[in-house]
């Protein structure tokens, strides 16, 4: 059988996608992998910084949510959901 993906491999996937000036395809495929792993925040956080490269505010947002919902204060989510309030000009968020 085949090795389960690893979030960092996905890391690595994403930072080659943007310097490609691909970063939709990143996002698309990191959230893909995201929604095989529910429960996993690792996964969702690597999707939200994905789609906050893309300029997509909006899901990179909603990858953080489902961190936190899968560990409760997931730090590396909370720090990404706190910049991207704060590049909005709402760091009181």
């Amino acid at each position: 059988t085949a090795a389960a993906p690893s979030p960092g491999l996905y890391a690595l996937f994403v930072a080659v996608m943007q310097a490609e000036a691909r970063p939709d395809a990143a996002a698309a495929a990191v959230w893909d992998a995201a929604q095989k792993h529910p429960g996993e925040p690792i996964w969702w956080t690597i999707a939200a910084e994905a789609a906050a490269a893309a300029g997509r505010r909006d899901i990179a947002l909603d990858g953080c949510r489902r961190a936190r919902e899968a560990a409760k204060d997931f730090p590396p989510a909370v720090r990404l959901e706190a910049r991207l309030w704060a590049e909005a000009g709402d760091p009181h968020r």
